[in-house]
This record gives C-alpha cells, sequence and structure tokens, in this order.
C-alpha cells in the first residue's frame, strides 16, 4: 500500500510541475490567460507543445480525484500517465538544446 501510495503522489507531484512549466512557458510567450491547469493545458495543445489533448485532460481529472483516493486501483491507472508526462520533458529538453 505505501508503494501505491508514492506512486500516486509521484504522479501528483509530476502533474503540478508539468502544468506549472506549461504555464510559465506559455506566460514568457505572450500568453496571460492560462492562470489554471485546464487553460494551460488547452492553449499548450492549440499551440502543439503537446499532444494527446483527451489524454492530457483525462490526466487532469484523475488528479482531481487523487486528492482523495488511495486505492491501488488507482494507483495503477496514474502508471499509464507516465509516458505521457515523459514525453512533455523531451518536448522541452529538445527546446533547450535549440537555444
Amino acid at each position: 500500500m505505501v508503494q501505491k501510495a508514492g506512486i500516486i503522489q509521484l504522479f501528483e507531484m509530476s502533474f503540478e510541475l508539468a502544468w506549472k512549466l506549461l504555464k510559465d512557458y506559455l506566460g514568457e510567450q505572450g500568453f496571460q490567460d492560462v492562470k489554471s491547469p485546464r487553460a494551460a493545458l488547452k492553449k499548450a495543445l492549440e499551440v502543439g507543445l503537446i499532444q494527446h489533448g483527451h489524454e492530457w485532460m483525462h490526466l487532469l481529472e484523475d488528479r482531481n480525484l487523487t486528492n482523495q483516493i488511495y486505492e491501488e486501483e488507482k494507483a495503477n491507472e496514474m502508471i499509464q500517465y507516465f509516458p505521457i508526462l515523459k514525453e512533455l520533458q523531451l518536448t522541452f529538453h529538445q527546446k533547450h538544446q535549440e537555444n
């Protein structure tokens, strides 16, 4: 159970860092209307920073649920999102290499 709780906490932290990275980057690009996770994800999809918009929205919905749920089944669901978060990391790593 402790391991599953750790997975959920890692997921929560990863998602928070991901959406705030998008918010900050988009803000630097002149988009000031990205104050919430949903707004940041929508704008990031619109400008091509992320792909798989439906999956990102599911990720957001599940993130909102993790505040109350620490079940094994939910932890197993969280694991599926790590490739999407990794894709974002690779996108920004590539952007950093280009600069």
